[in-house]
């Protein structure tokens, strides 16, 4: 593989992730369009440059001889694709319900699978793969010192949820990002200073995000982490000192940290009231509706429910959104992908601190996302596709032991 080739599609996915990291503080980003082209967003015009870089490599390695996880998931992604090309659009413009570019607006975010290949190039080359690991850590670090500046100046705050007072300074999307350093410090694939810094801006993240979602998540996470790694002796002096620096604030401020804080820690597991007990209700209707409507797609009948709702959104729920905006399709494509890149890697992570890690922030991703609607947001849709990728291509490498994957040899000579 030519060090060009790589060099474009890493320029691709910093692209991608400046794109998902201003679009989490920035939510009109997400539909804003593009000064000259007009009717085309800045995400579309990202994913028509994936699809152009991505689909020979997809074809190529989904066609490859030789045996690999790369080669699997790139298969499932072909015959994805090709369904929503040749049944999901072709139905949706038979009915008539909305008009054509309604339908590709909506069906944009599912093909940011073609942006798997490309990381799958970036993945292949140890010192671009390096580099977009560094970069997405730097974005998170950015996102958080960003949020620490609202929180300093005035620029975010209190907002009420339900008829409730709830405190948060960075949106939901910030978790995503910031789970990528959590990862690293608590599976030992960072220095014992490093691993200092990103549990802090870890810590820091979930202050400034203030989502009960997000400390389940990232303590189911951390605890795959820790367990498989066996750090907690290396990790344990870590986080000491942090905890000790909480309890001084905590005593200095502690009428202002119960007031922002409040919520989130007296209603962790509370689902009988407020907005848990919202979500058990969307959820039970959501999967009501699923079941009288197993094949449906969300773009032919541009339903979540079987009922009208006061605040129509998202059921909040990974799995659901996926069955509701997708039917059984969706399920199987999803549970494909992320069973063959779970399964594959689960045996390295015990002995790969950075395979670990990758499985880490994938649980991360998903823990969150069964709680929230972030899943098929423009902003968010690419970190799974680019998590999913790291892992299998990793897990490819390691499988081979001799520093090449078989993906960077169907790569090697596509571009020889």
């Amino acid at each position: 593989m030519g060090r060009g080739a790589a060099g474009r599609r890493l320029l691709l996915w910093l692209l991608f992730l400046c794109f998902c990291t201003v679009g989490t503080v920035y939510l009109p980003l997400i539909s804003d369009k593009l000064p000259v082209l007009g009717r085309i967003t800045y995400f579309q015009a990202l994913l028509a440059i994936a699809a152009l870089l991505g689909i020979g490599t997809l074809l190529r390695v989904a066609g490859s001889s030789e045996r690999s996880v790369a080669r699997t998931i790139c298969r499932i992604i072909t015959a994805y694709l090709l369904f929503e090309v040749l049944v999901v659009i072709p139905v949706a413009v038979w009915i008539g319900t909305a008009n054509v570019k309604l339908i590709l607006a909506t069906m944009g975010v599912r093909v940011s699978w073609f942006l798997f290949p490309v990381m799958l190039t970036v993945c292949a080359d140890d010192r671009t793969r390096r580099f977009a690991g560094t970069a997405l850590a730097i974005a998170a670090i950015g996102l958080v010192v960003w949020g620490v500046y609202l929180a300093a100046t005035g620029g975010g705050g209190y907002y009420m949820e339900l008829g409730a007072l709830r405190y948060r300074i960075l949106g939901g999307g910030a978790s995503i990002l910031v789970a990528w350093p959590f990862a690293l410090a608590v599976s030992g694939a960072v220095s014992r200073r490093t691993t200092v810094a990103f549990l802090l801006v870890a810590i820091t993240g979930l202050m400034l995000i203030n989502h009960r979602s997000d400390l389940i998540a990232l303590a189911v996470a951390g605890a795959v982490c820790l367990a498989m790694s066996g750090q907690i002796r290396r990790v344990l002096p870590a986080i000491v000192p942090i905890a000790l620096g909480a309890l001084v604030i905590a005593a200095i401020w502690g009428r202002q940290l119960g007031s922002a804080f409040g919520y989130t820690m007296s209603h962790l597991f509370d689902i009988g009231s407020g907005n848990g007990a919202d979500r058990m209700m969307r959820w039970r209707l959501a999967w009501n509706y699923i079941q009288s409507h197993p094949f449906n797609d969300y773009v032919w009948s541009w339903r979540y429910y079987s009922v009208n709702l006061p605040l129509v959104y998202q059921p909040h729920n990974f799995a659901l959104e996926i069955a509701g905006q997708e039917g059984v399709a969706g399920v199987l494509f999803y549970g494909s992908v992320l069973w063959t890149a779970l399964r594959s890697a689960w045996s390295w992570g015990r002995r790969d601190a950075e395979a670990r890690a990758l499985i880490g922030w994938l649980i991360a991703y998903i823990g969150f996302s069964l709680m929230n609607a972030n899943h098929y947001l423009p902003s968010n849709m690419p970190i799974l596709v680019g998590a999913v990728a790291a892992l299998v291509s990793r897990v490819d490498w390691l499988r081979r032991g001799d520093g090449g994957s078989p993906e960077t040899e169907v790569l090697t000579e596509a571009h020889a």
